[in-house]
């Protein structure tokens, strides 16, 4: 073999050795892009609005020191995108949101890119909810009568409408979820109700109220007459019609749950309270009248309770001070579904998550005379600090760890607490002065001076220099923004 030969030779061998290690680098580098897109396409994730945000979780799955990408697009063509990182099982980020006056949000896409490819991890739909479709039926009045109209009585989701406009055919416009006005002597009136929420988005109902001049006609004149053993008796008997057509129905509703039928009936009451009790009766033309009576009905029990300790969700209510002679037994009835009868005046009760609830509490004596009473009660979230600086939670109800957002910039010290509206607060073992203040850093709260919803009774402000309590109400949540600490 010649020196051309075998200079030949060696630049195959190379030439193949070079090939072969391409083919090697590909393999592994598809292989491992397999693994990794494989990996990470078996995570879990979500994406949940909030008020001023997005919260994304990581709900199951492997750590990825990879950026996800968050693509955020609004009705009118803008997005936003941002890079986040998740650590794992458990792990979530918040991204705050600025309104974008009557712009929202119409799709949020959590994806990867795998080798110039979009991998979509999880997709988050409009941030808006159409307005459910309701109707009005049409239906009467009586002339120169006060009607209330209320638009909660024909929509069942009302939270997310913001207006109500009602435009009446007589050129008055009304405005509000309910309304009253006075009808004359037209013989009808059409009516178109729009509703708009925060978006603009509309939804419009027409509806014809029409007008009947039916006191003249028929006049309901219930009266009362005490009988022995408080059984009562009620006639209606004076009742009249003014078109001299019989009247052909007699309808009692005693405001207990019983109705009966008849001109004169009798009927008692087991329970003390006041009754407003209605008898309708109808002519063979149709008419319809309604007239009421109140009735008070006495006892001598009477019930009354209150709350003598309160630990977050944990409750002991004491009705010892509630009137009563003999033997009594207790129903309590806790307002979350859950109720207990016993023979003590005192009670404990622990409830499952933060809200209001109202507790019902009935007493009755050995005759089955029963006397109620009932107490709103609020939960409190309650949020243990360590006992040093940076702030650093130790502990929170359970259930409601996800109120405290990590920041990573900073670790998990120094935590982001979301605030839910109508929910009580309480920060124990905080160890500076605290202050809690709006995005334009006005003061709202605070161990240091006076903040602007300090006397606010629904805030119920309580500082006791190392816990504060308070609860989130509509107005100031639409204010709060964070807290600041001092040394």
């Amino acid at each position: 073999m010649d020196t051309t030969d075998f200079v030949n030779s060696k630049l195959v061998q190379l030439i193949i050795v070079i090939i072969l290690l391409l083919i090697v680098s590909i393999s592994f580098y598809i292989g491992l892009t397999e693994l990794l897109s494989g990996n990470i396409s078996e995570n879990e994730y979500s994406i949940e609005y909030t008020d001023d945000g997005l919260v994304i979780f990581q709900e199951s799955g492997i750590e990825i020191d990879e950026e996800l990408q968050v693509n955020i697009k609004y009705d009118d063509g803008f997005e936003r995108n941002e890079s986040i990182l998740l650590h794992g099982e458990g792990d979530n980020v918040y991204i705050s949101l600025s309104e974008r006056g009557d712009n929202y949000i119409d799709k949020v896409e959590l994806f990867i890119d795998d080798s110039g490819e979009k991998l979509m991890l999880y997709e988050l739909g409009s941030q808006v909810e159409e307005i459910e479709d309701f109707t009005i039926s049409d239906f009467s009045v009586v002339s120169e009568e006060t009607t209330v109209i209320s638009a909660e009585d024909y929509i069942s989701e009302t939270d997310m409408i913001e207006s109500y406009t009602w435009k009446f055919d007589d050129g008055v416009t009304l405005y509000g979820e309910s309304i009253s006005r006075d009808f004359h002597q037209e013989s009808e009136y059409n009516v178109e109700l729009i509703v708009e929420d925060r978006f603009n988005n509309t939804k419009t109902e027409d509806f014809t109220i029409n007008i009947e001049d039916e006191s003249d006609i028929l006049s309901s004149n219930p009266s009362i007459q005490l009988e022995p053993h408080d059984e009562l008796s009620f006639t209606g008997e004076d009742s009249i019609s003014m078109d001299s057509t019989d009247i052909i129905s007699y309808t009692w509703d005693f405001d207990d749950g019983n109705i009966k039928e008849g001109e004169s009936v009798t009927h008692s009451f087991s329970e003390q309270g006041s009754y407003n009790i209605t008898l309708t009766t109808e002519d063979t033309d149709g008419n319809i009248h309604s007239e009421n009576i109140r009735v008070d009905v006495l006892s001598d029990i009477v019930s009354d309770f209150e709350v003598s300790e309160e630990d977050g969700f944990s409750y002991t209510f004491d009705a010892s001070d509630s009137e009563f002679d003999g033997d009594i037994t207790y129903q309590w009835n806790f307002g979350d579904g859950n109720s207990v009868n016993t023979t003590s005046s005192t009670v404990n009760h622990t409830y499952d998550e933060a809200n209001t609830y109202t507790v019902t509490l009935f007493i009755t004596n050995d005759d089955g005379v029963t006397s109620q009473s009932e107490l709103d009660v609020t939960t409190t979230v309650s949020i243990t600090f360590d006992d040093d600086t940076p702030y650093r939670v130790i502990d929170v109800n359970d259930g409601y760890e996800d109120v405290i957002i990590p920041n990573h910039d900073l670790g998990d010290e120094w935590p982001e607490i979301v605030f839910i509206e109508d929910i009580k607060y309480e920060f124990i073992n905080i160890p500076t002065e605290i202050e809690f203040i709006s995005e334009n850093d006005e003061i709202l709260l605070s161990q240091r001076e006076t903040g602007e919803f300090e006397d606010d009774s629904g805030v119920d402000w309580v500082d006791d220099s190392d816990s504060v309590k308070f609860t989130v109400t509509s107005e100031l949540g639409d204010e709060l923004f964070g807290y600041q600490t001092y040394e």
